[in-house]
């Protein structure tokens, strides 16, 4: 598989932008190269995944077209189900069969029957759950009538497959990405520069994933911990998760914009959170945004209880995010918080407790969840819980390697986050080049050292 924090990859795109920027000279030519550039970098994957991809996706466009063909809004109406069904039915098969068949062998011993239900031998596409959503929003939208159907397939295609958020995001829809391909604007100079800034500091913050997954994996496993132990580890984890995605959304962030495309930002400093919605607008924007627009709005639309619908819309996050119970906890543990965040914002009016306060329950409260996100079961997640307050049965001491985990966490945390800042809201940077060109080539350089090429990101899995 090409990743990209590999020298394969590395290679990939150098052949690519070659091809991309002096052989492809027209519209059409450009299209052809993206379609088949973006296959071959999925396929390298596994090549099964691909007719899955190009087969919703060629039913979508077509459907999309006959909705809005249709006069009739009954038929609009069954055409917009007939995909979001065949989408999520897709989706459901490879990624939740074997969940439910599980769910459905504990029912029955419930009621006294012993069965065992074997579980099918199912390979999860790569990026399933990012381009099932983008393809369902483009028909959604369609039907809504926020936006006009392409009739031209192979810009569809073209932008449906495009690579650098295929796998793993960000979740982009195909309103704000189309229009991007019909154009193909040269990027401003700055926009080069900052793309370049963006893949450094994104192979920068995989580094440090990579530096703290074996710390998290050391905590997170049936063995008993002590309490500093298990907080170094969920320390760990919440720096790992986050250096991990947000490195892997900032390359393709990155490399777009070397190709002249716009990808929206997904991350914006989520550990400074004031709130746990706070924390949704910060923490994965796109697939938080999604959830807002295409479930928790026609919920609340339609039944008109907000708590519930932000219950269910965080319960259907986390189910989104894996097929296990684990999952569906985290969700439902989010859906509760915001929902209950709601309510006694309402209740208590104007009284709010002082930003770092708030700041740092907020983060507490994201760590718990992350116990249930990390743990892969509700018994391993519980116990972590009960360690993290006191709860194990072994002492806690202070030895070197503890201490060196504990600060590495730490100090990792704060370092994301530091550069983010900078990224984001230091736009002097972009005209220092004796600043920008230096920081990115030693955070590229770092990455290739320290860390481990070719290492997965972790929301491939998802």
């Amino acid at each position: 598989m090409i990743l990209f924090n590999s020298l394969s990859f590395a290679a990939f795109f150098a052949i690519f932008f070659l091809l991309y920027y002096f052989v492809s000279a027209n519209h059409s030519y450009k299209l052809w190269l993206i379609t088949i550039a973006s296959l071959v970098f999925y396929g390298s994957a596994n090549w099964r995944f691909v007719p899955i991809l190009l087969g919703t996706g060629l039913v979508d466009f077509y459907l999309a077209m006959a909705i809005a063909d249709a006069s009739d809004k009954q038929r609009k109406k069954r055409l917009v189900t007939i995909s979001v069904a065949m989408n999520l039915l897709v989706l459901g098969f490879f990624k939740y069969t074997n969940f439910f068949l599980g769910a459905a062998t504990d029912g029955l011993r419930l009621f006294g029957v012993a069965t065992h239900i074997q579980p099918l031998r199912l390979i999860v596409p790569l990026g399933i759950s990012f381009y099932t959503f983008q393809s369902i929003s483009y028909t959604l939208d369609v039907y809504r009538g926020n936006f006009k159907p392409r009739r031209r397939l192979l810009e569809f295609i073209a932008s449906l497959t495009f690579f650098p958020h295929l796998v793993a995001g960000p979740i982009i829809r195909s309103s704000y990405l189309l229009p991007q391909f019909e154009t193909f604007k040269p990027p401003e100079w700055t926009v080069v520069r900052r793309g370049f800034l963006l893949i450094g500091a994104g192979l920068f913050k995989k580094t440090i994933a990579d530096l703290l997954g074996p710390i998290a994996e050391g905590v997170f496993n049936d063995e008993p911990h002590s309490m500093i132990d298990s907080w170094t580890g969920v320390l760990a984890f919440t720096g790992q998760i986050y250096g991990d995605f947000a490195g892997y959304t900032d390359i393709a962030i990155g490399i777009s914009a070397l190709l002249g495309f716009n990808l929206p930002q997904n991350f914006n400093l989520p550990y400074f959170a004031l709130g746990i919605a706070d924390f949704w607008r910060r923490w994965h924007i796109s697939l938080s945004s999604w959830l807002r627009d295409y479930c928790y709005m026609p919920m609340v639309l339609r039944n008109r209880n907000v708590p519930l619908s932000l219950f269910l819309t965080m319960t259907l996050c986390g189910l989104w995010h894996g097929a296990t119970w684990a999952f569906i906890v985290f969700g439902a543990y989010h859906g509760v918080l915001v929902a209950a965040e709601g309510y006694l914002g309402k209740k208590l009016g104007a009284f709010e407790l002082p930003r770092v306060i708030r700041a740092l329950l907020t983060f507490y409260f994201v760590m718990i969840g992350f116990v249930f996100f990390r743990a892969g079961s509700i018994t391993t997640a519980w116990k972590m819980i009960r360690n993290l307050h006191g709860a194990s049965a072994l002492p806690s001491s202070f030895h070197p390697e503890v201490l060196v985990g504990l600060g590495l966490a730490i100090v990792a945390l704060v370092t994301c986050h530091v550069l983010d800042h900078l990224i984001v809201n230091v736009k002097r940077l972009m005209d220092r080049p004796l600043v920008l060109w230096p920081t990115a080539a030693v955070a590229t350089a770092i990455s290739f050292v320290l860390g481990k090429p070719g290492q997965l990101f972790i929301y491939f899995q998802f």
